[in-house]
Protein backbone atom coordinates (compact mmCIF):
# COMPACT_ATOMS: atom_id res chain seq x y z
CA UNK A 1 0.00 0.00 0.00
CA UNK A 2 1.50 3.45 -1.04
CA UNK A 3 -0.70 6.77 -0.11
CA UNK A 4 1.03 10.19 -1.19
CA UNK A 5 -0.95 13.00 -1.95
CA UNK A 6 -0.32 16.78 -2.14
CA UNK A 7 -2.92 17.89 0.34
CA UNK A 8 -6.33 18.77 -1.08
CA UNK A 9 -9.75 20.86 -0.46
CA UNK A 10 -8.18 23.33 2.13
CA UNK A 11 -4.52 22.91 2.72
CA UNK A 12 -2.84 23.05 -0.90
CA UNK A 13 -1.42 25.59 -2.85
CA UNK A 14 -1.96 29.29 -1.48
CA UNK A 15 -0.22 31.01 -4.29
CA UNK A 16 -1.85 29.57 -7.35
CA UNK A 17 -3.02 32.10 -9.92
CA UNK A 18 -7.11 33.59 -9.52
CA UNK A 19 -6.99 34.16 -13.04
CA UNK A 20 -4.98 37.38 -12.16
CA UNK A 21 -8.16 38.97 -12.55
CA UNK A 22 -9.57 38.76 -9.19
CA UNK A 23 -12.38 41.34 -7.53
CA UNK A 24 -13.19 41.80 -3.92
CA UNK A 25 -15.73 41.18 -2.65
CA UNK A 26 -16.99 43.23 0.87
CA UNK A 27 -19.84 43.47 3.35
CA UNK A 28 -18.90 46.46 5.19
CA UNK A 29 -21.15 45.35 8.40
CA UNK A 30 -19.43 42.25 9.10
CA UNK A 31 -16.06 43.11 7.97
CA UNK A 32 -16.21 41.04 5.46
CA UNK A 33 -13.76 40.36 1.91
CA UNK A 34 -13.02 37.49 0.02
CA UNK A 35 -11.56 37.89 -3.39
CA UNK A 36 -13.37 35.91 -6.66
CA UNK A 37 -11.96 35.72 -9.85
CA UNK A 38 -13.66 38.14 -12.16
CA UNK A 39 -14.89 35.38 -14.87
CA UNK A 40 -16.69 33.78 -11.84
CA UNK A 41 -20.46 34.38 -12.05
CA UNK A 42 -22.02 36.07 -9.01
CA UNK A 43 -25.29 36.24 -6.84
CA UNK A 44 -26.32 37.94 -3.81
CA UNK A 45 -29.68 36.88 -2.11
CA UNK A 46 -31.51 37.21 1.40
CA UNK A 47 -32.95 34.27 3.44
CA UNK A 48 -35.02 35.13 6.49
CA UNK A 49 -32.45 37.53 7.75
CA UNK A 50 -29.51 35.96 6.56
CA UNK A 51 -26.96 37.14 3.59
CA UNK A 52 -26.18 35.37 1.13
CA UNK A 53 -23.43 35.10 -1.32
CA UNK A 54 -23.18 32.29 -4.01
CA UNK A 55 -20.28 32.36 -6.58
CA UNK A 56 -20.15 29.56 -9.43
CA UNK A 57 -17.02 28.76 -11.40
CA UNK A 58 -17.50 29.36 -15.48
CA UNK A 59 -17.87 25.16 -15.81
CA UNK A 60 -20.51 25.29 -12.72
CA UNK A 61 -18.24 22.38 -11.18
CA UNK A 62 -17.33 24.57 -8.71
CA UNK A 63 -19.07 27.13 -6.05
CA UNK A 64 -18.20 28.94 -2.77
CA UNK A 65 -21.29 30.22 -0.23
CA UNK A 66 -20.75 32.50 2.06
CA UNK A 67 -23.76 33.18 4.37
CA UNK A 68 -23.96 36.17 7.27
CA UNK A 69 -26.33 36.70 10.04
CA UNK A 70 -26.85 37.39 13.55
CA UNK A 71 -27.49 34.73 16.07
CA UNK A 72 -27.55 35.30 19.76
CA UNK A 73 -24.23 36.42 21.61
CA UNK A 74 -24.39 33.65 24.27
CA UNK A 75 -24.93 30.79 21.52
CA UNK A 76 -21.40 28.92 20.44
CA UNK A 77 -19.68 28.43 17.10
CA UNK A 78 -21.34 24.66 18.26
CA UNK A 79 -24.79 25.90 18.42
CA UNK A 80 -24.16 27.74 14.55
CA UNK A 81 -22.79 24.03 13.57
CA UNK A 82 -25.70 21.51 15.14
CA UNK A 83 -27.76 24.53 13.50
CA UNK A 84 -26.57 24.42 9.75
CA UNK A 85 -26.61 20.57 9.63
CA UNK A 86 -30.16 19.91 10.60
CA UNK A 87 -32.05 23.48 8.85
CA UNK A 88 -29.41 23.89 5.65
CA UNK A 89 -27.84 20.51 4.49
CA UNK A 90 -29.81 18.42 2.73
CA UNK A 91 -31.44 14.73 4.50
CA UNK A 92 -28.39 12.25 3.87
CA UNK A 93 -25.71 14.61 4.20
CA UNK A 94 -22.43 12.36 5.69
CA UNK A 95 -20.12 14.02 7.59
CA UNK A 96 -16.69 12.75 7.22
CA UNK A 97 -15.02 15.40 10.06
CA UNK A 98 -15.52 18.19 12.49
CA UNK A 99 -12.49 19.92 13.93
CA UNK A 100 -11.40 23.35 15.24
CA UNK A 101 -9.39 25.27 12.72
CA UNK A 102 -7.75 28.85 12.12
CA UNK A 103 -7.34 29.99 8.54
CA UNK A 104 -4.17 31.12 7.41
CA UNK A 105 -5.64 34.84 7.99
CA UNK A 106 -5.85 33.89 11.51
CA UNK A 107 -9.89 33.43 11.81
CA UNK A 108 -10.56 30.53 14.06
CA UNK A 109 -13.74 28.90 14.23
CA UNK A 110 -14.78 25.39 13.24
CA UNK A 111 -14.09 23.40 10.02
CA UNK A 112 -16.33 20.65 8.50
CA UNK A 113 -16.05 18.36 5.70
CA UNK A 114 -19.52 16.82 4.54
CA UNK A 115 -20.41 14.43 1.61
CA UNK A 116 -23.47 15.07 0.17
CA UNK A 117 -25.57 13.32 -2.65
CA UNK A 118 -26.94 16.15 -5.53
CA UNK A 119 -29.24 15.11 -8.64
CA UNK A 120 -26.86 11.76 -8.91
CA UNK A 121 -23.41 13.57 -8.48
CA UNK A 122 -21.56 13.25 -5.23
CA UNK A 123 -20.11 16.44 -3.67
CA UNK A 124 -17.00 17.18 -1.09
CA UNK A 125 -18.36 20.54 0.79
CA UNK A 126 -16.11 22.09 3.23
CA UNK A 127 -17.45 24.33 5.67
CA UNK A 128 -15.83 26.82 8.26
CA UNK A 129 -17.97 28.57 10.50
CA UNK A 130 -17.35 31.17 11.98
CA UNK A 131 -18.65 33.02 15.41
CA UNK A 132 -17.88 36.21 16.12
CA UNK A 133 -20.05 37.99 19.50
CA UNK A 134 -23.43 37.93 17.59
CA UNK A 135 -22.22 37.43 13.98
CA UNK A 136 -22.12 34.54 12.34
CA UNK A 137 -19.90 33.41 9.50
CA UNK A 138 -20.28 30.67 7.38
CA UNK A 139 -18.00 29.91 3.88
CA UNK A 140 -18.57 26.75 2.04
CA UNK A 141 -16.26 25.27 -0.63
CA UNK A 142 -17.86 22.92 -3.01
CA UNK A 143 -16.60 20.51 -5.82
CA UNK A 144 -17.73 16.96 -7.04
CA UNK A 145 -15.80 14.16 -5.30
CA UNK A 146 -14.52 13.45 -8.92
CA UNK A 147 -12.75 16.19 -9.70
CA UNK A 148 -11.44 16.80 -6.22
CA UNK A 149 -7.77 15.96 -6.54
CA UNK A 150 -7.87 18.39 -9.75
CA UNK A 151 -9.58 21.12 -8.62
CA UNK A 152 -9.81 22.04 -5.41
CA UNK A 153 -6.65 23.98 -5.39
CA UNK A 154 -9.17 26.78 -7.06
CA UNK A 155 -10.92 26.31 -4.22
CA UNK A 156 -8.54 27.07 -1.61
CA UNK A 157 -6.68 29.70 -3.69
CA UNK A 158 -9.83 31.76 -3.51
CA UNK A 159 -11.24 30.73 0.23
CA UNK A 160 -7.24 31.82 1.43
CA UNK A 161 -8.80 34.98 0.70
CA UNK A 162 -11.14 35.11 3.00
CA UNK A 163 -10.86 37.90 5.87
CA UNK A 164 -12.91 39.27 8.89
CA UNK A 165 -11.98 42.54 10.03
CA UNK A 166 -10.09 42.11 14.02
CA UNK A 167 -8.46 38.76 13.04
CA UNK A 168 -4.78 38.34 12.84
CA UNK A 169 -3.09 37.31 9.86
CA UNK A 170 -1.70 34.13 10.26
CA UNK A 171 0.95 34.30 8.28
CA UNK A 172 2.33 36.71 11.17
CA UNK A 173 1.73 33.85 13.80
CA UNK A 174 4.96 32.09 14.41
CA UNK A 175 4.75 28.07 14.26
CA UNK A 176 7.76 27.49 15.71
CA UNK A 177 7.82 24.27 18.14
CA UNK A 178 8.62 25.65 20.65
CA UNK A 179 6.00 28.21 20.77
CA UNK A 180 3.55 25.91 19.95
CA UNK A 181 3.57 24.67 23.30
CA UNK A 182 2.24 27.75 24.63
CA UNK A 183 -0.71 27.85 22.36
CA UNK A 184 -4.26 26.80 23.47
CA UNK A 185 -4.20 24.06 20.99
CA UNK A 186 -4.67 20.49 21.87
CA UNK A 187 -4.64 16.63 19.79
CA UNK A 188 -7.39 15.07 18.64
CA UNK A 189 -7.25 11.53 16.85
CA UNK A 190 -9.18 10.56 13.52
CA UNK A 191 -10.19 7.07 12.99
CA UNK A 192 -10.30 5.30 8.91
CA UNK A 193 -10.63 2.01 7.35
CA UNK A 194 -7.44 0.92 4.91
CA UNK A 195 -10.22 -0.56 2.70
CA UNK A 196 -12.57 2.36 2.07
CA UNK A 197 -12.28 3.65 -1.23
CA UNK A 198 -12.12 7.07 -0.38
CA UNK A 199 -9.62 6.82 2.47
CA UNK A 200 -7.20 9.14 0.22
CA UNK A 201 -10.04 11.49 -0.06
CA UNK A 202 -10.93 11.56 3.29
CA UNK A 203 -6.99 11.62 4.08
CA UNK A 204 -6.69 14.77 1.81
CA UNK A 205 -9.76 16.49 3.56
CA UNK A 206 -8.34 16.24 6.89
CA UNK A 207 -4.41 16.52 6.46
CA UNK A 208 -5.77 19.81 4.80
CA UNK A 209 -7.43 21.05 8.06
CA UNK A 210 -4.87 22.97 8.77
CA UNK A 211 -3.35 20.50 11.77
CA UNK A 212 -0.03 17.99 11.49
CA UNK A 213 -0.30 14.74 12.12
CA UNK A 214 1.98 13.53 14.64
CA UNK A 215 1.33 9.66 15.49
CA UNK A 216 0.28 6.99 13.06
CA UNK A 217 -1.19 3.43 14.46
CA UNK A 218 -1.61 0.41 12.31
CA UNK A 219 -4.00 -2.04 13.68
CA UNK A 220 -6.61 -4.75 12.28
CA UNK A 221 -7.35 -3.37 8.94
CA UNK A 222 -7.68 0.45 10.97
CA UNK A 223 -5.64 3.36 10.52
CA UNK A 224 -5.84 5.52 13.49
CA UNK A 225 -3.95 9.18 13.29
CA UNK A 226 -3.54 11.47 16.31
CA UNK A 227 -3.32 15.19 15.06
CA UNK A 228 -2.43 18.13 16.75
CA UNK A 229 -4.66 20.83 16.16
CA UNK A 230 -2.06 23.67 14.43
CA UNK A 231 -0.23 23.63 11.14
CA UNK A 232 3.25 23.19 12.64
CA UNK A 233 5.11 23.34 9.38
CA UNK A 234 2.98 25.29 7.02
CA UNK A 235 2.44 21.44 5.35
CA UNK A 236 1.82 21.19 1.84
CA UNK A 237 2.20 17.48 1.07
CA UNK A 238 2.19 13.82 3.13
CA UNK A 239 2.74 10.44 2.16
CA UNK A 240 2.35 6.91 4.09
CA UNK A 241 4.77 4.37 2.63
CA UNK A 242 5.16 0.90 3.87
CA UNK A 243 8.14 -1.44 3.96
CA UNK A 244 9.26 -5.01 4.60
CA UNK A 245 12.64 -5.08 5.25
CA UNK A 246 15.98 -3.09 6.56
CA UNK A 247 17.23 -2.44 2.69
CA UNK A 248 14.12 -1.34 2.29
CA UNK A 249 13.29 1.22 4.91
CA UNK A 250 17.08 2.40 4.72
CA UNK A 251 16.39 3.10 0.85
CA UNK A 252 12.61 4.33 1.14
CA UNK A 253 13.07 6.75 4.28
CA UNK A 254 16.26 8.32 3.20
CA UNK A 255 15.16 8.82 -0.56
CA UNK A 256 11.94 10.54 1.02
CA UNK A 257 14.34 13.01 3.17
CA UNK A 258 17.28 13.90 0.47
CA UNK A 259 15.60 13.42 -2.72
CA UNK A 260 11.54 14.52 -1.84
CA UNK A 261 12.14 16.73 0.75
CA UNK A 262 9.54 14.97 3.06
CA UNK A 263 9.78 14.82 7.39
CA UNK A 264 9.09 11.52 9.19
CA UNK A 265 6.57 12.12 11.44
CA UNK A 266 5.61 8.69 12.82
CA UNK A 267 5.97 4.96 12.68
CA UNK A 268 3.61 1.86 13.03
CA UNK A 269 3.51 -2.14 12.38
CA UNK A 270 1.26 -4.81 11.14
CA UNK A 271 3.89 -7.12 12.23
CA UNK A 272 4.62 -7.58 8.75
CA UNK A 273 5.17 -4.28 7.43
CA UNK A 274 6.27 -1.04 9.01
CA UNK A 275 4.67 1.89 8.11
CA UNK A 276 6.32 5.28 7.53
CA UNK A 277 4.33 8.88 8.18
CA UNK A 278 5.72 11.78 6.09
CA UNK A 279 4.91 15.55 5.95
CA UNK A 280 6.42 18.17 3.37
CA UNK A 281 6.66 21.21 4.97
CA UNK A 282 8.93 23.90 6.45
CA UNK A 283 10.89 21.31 8.32
CA UNK A 284 15.13 21.20 8.56
CA UNK A 285 16.02 17.12 9.01
CA UNK A 286 19.01 16.93 9.03
CA UNK A 287 19.28 12.85 9.36
CA UNK A 288 16.80 9.52 10.60
CA UNK A 289 17.75 6.61 12.65
CA UNK A 290 15.54 3.57 13.48
CA UNK A 291 16.55 2.12 17.16
CA UNK A 292 15.86 -1.57 17.57
CA UNK A 293 15.22 -2.71 21.30
CA UNK A 294 13.62 -5.56 23.46
CA UNK A 295 10.22 -4.66 25.25
CA UNK A 296 11.61 -2.81 28.35
CA UNK A 297 11.47 0.24 28.00
CA UNK A 298 14.59 1.25 30.48
CA UNK A 299 16.45 -0.73 27.38
CA UNK A 300 14.78 1.57 25.35
CA UNK A 301 15.76 4.79 26.78
CA UNK A 302 19.68 3.12 26.80
CA UNK A 303 19.49 2.59 23.64
CA UNK A 304 18.23 5.66 21.90
CA UNK A 305 20.03 8.20 24.50
CA UNK A 306 23.45 8.42 21.99
CA UNK A 307 21.31 9.86 19.40
CA UNK A 308 19.37 12.76 21.81
CA UNK A 309 22.80 13.64 22.59
CA UNK A 310 23.34 14.69 18.86
CA UNK A 311 19.77 16.47 18.61
CA UNK A 312 18.11 13.70 17.02
CA UNK A 313 13.94 14.00 18.13
CA UNK A 314 11.85 10.99 18.77
CA UNK A 315 9.30 11.07 16.43
CA UNK A 316 7.40 7.57 16.80
CA UNK A 317 7.31 3.88 18.10
CA UNK A 318 5.86 0.72 17.40
CA UNK A 319 6.10 -2.75 18.33
CA UNK A 320 6.94 -5.06 15.24
CA UNK A 321 7.17 -8.76 16.45
CA UNK A 322 8.77 -8.91 19.97
CA UNK A 323 10.86 -5.55 19.48
CA UNK A 324 10.22 -1.64 19.81
CA UNK A 325 11.10 0.33 17.37
CA UNK A 326 11.36 4.23 17.86
CA UNK A 327 12.02 6.53 14.87
CA UNK A 328 14.20 9.41 15.41
CA UNK A 329 15.20 12.35 12.75
CA UNK A 330 18.03 14.83 13.68
CA UNK A 331 16.51 18.63 13.73
CA UNK A 332 18.39 21.49 13.63
CA UNK A 333 18.37 24.09 16.64
CA UNK A 334 15.38 22.36 18.15
CA UNK A 335 15.93 21.49 21.65
CA UNK A 336 14.21 19.30 23.80
CA UNK A 337 14.66 18.13 27.86
CA UNK A 338 13.53 15.04 27.79
CA UNK A 339 10.88 12.39 27.08
CA UNK A 340 8.73 9.21 27.78
CA UNK A 341 5.85 6.80 26.91
CA UNK A 342 2.85 7.24 28.56
CA UNK A 343 -0.06 4.43 28.54
CA UNK A 344 -3.90 5.17 28.85
CA UNK A 345 -6.90 2.66 29.48
CA UNK A 346 -9.37 5.46 29.16
CA UNK A 347 -9.90 7.89 25.97
CA UNK A 348 -10.90 10.25 27.71
CA UNK A 349 -8.21 10.18 30.61
CA UNK A 350 -5.76 10.41 27.85
CA UNK A 351 -7.43 13.09 25.83
CA UNK A 352 -7.52 15.38 28.98
CA UNK A 353 -3.74 14.25 30.20
CA UNK A 354 -2.66 15.46 26.52
CA UNK A 355 -4.14 18.74 27.12
CA UNK A 356 -2.32 19.03 30.52
CA UNK A 357 0.80 17.89 29.14
CA UNK A 358 0.65 20.48 26.62
CA UNK A 359 0.62 22.91 29.18
CA UNK A 360 3.61 21.61 30.74
CA UNK A 361 5.15 21.75 27.37
CA UNK A 362 5.45 18.24 26.82
CA UNK A 363 4.23 17.87 23.19
CA UNK A 364 2.50 14.29 22.34
CA UNK A 365 4.76 13.16 19.01
CA UNK A 366 4.05 9.80 18.86
CA UNK A 367 0.88 7.39 18.95
CA UNK A 368 1.20 3.46 19.68
CA UNK A 369 -2.17 1.11 20.63
CA UNK A 370 -1.66 -2.92 21.51
CA UNK A 371 -3.97 -4.50 23.63
CA UNK A 372 -6.66 -1.62 24.59
CA UNK A 373 -3.15 0.08 26.03
CA UNK A 374 -3.23 3.52 24.44
CA UNK A 375 0.43 4.95 24.18
CA UNK A 376 1.44 8.34 23.77
CA UNK A 377 5.01 9.56 23.25
CA UNK A 378 5.84 13.02 24.89
CA UNK A 379 8.63 15.03 24.19
CA UNK A 380 9.24 17.91 26.77
CA UNK A 381 10.91 20.81 25.29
Amino acid sequence: MKIIKSISLFVLMTLFSLSINAEEQRNYTFGTRIDIPSNWSKKTSENQGDKIYDYYSPDQNLSIQMRLFVMDEVLSVDDVVASYEKNILPAGTQRESLVDHTSVNGISGKQGIYIVKHNNYELAVAIFYVKKVEKVYILSAIVPTNLLQERSSELKAITNTFVIDGYQNKASQTSELGNYVQSSGNAFFKNYSLNDAYLSSKLDQDMGAGVTPVGINISNGGLQIMYLNQDLFKISAYAIDWYTDAETIKAGVTNKMQNEGYFPMGISSDDSKLYFLYVKGETNSLAWQLVESPQDLQQVAKNIDPYLKDNYLPVGITLHGDYYYVLLVQVEDVVFKNWNLQGYQDINVMNQDIKEKIKLQKMPFGYLERGGIMNVLYVGL
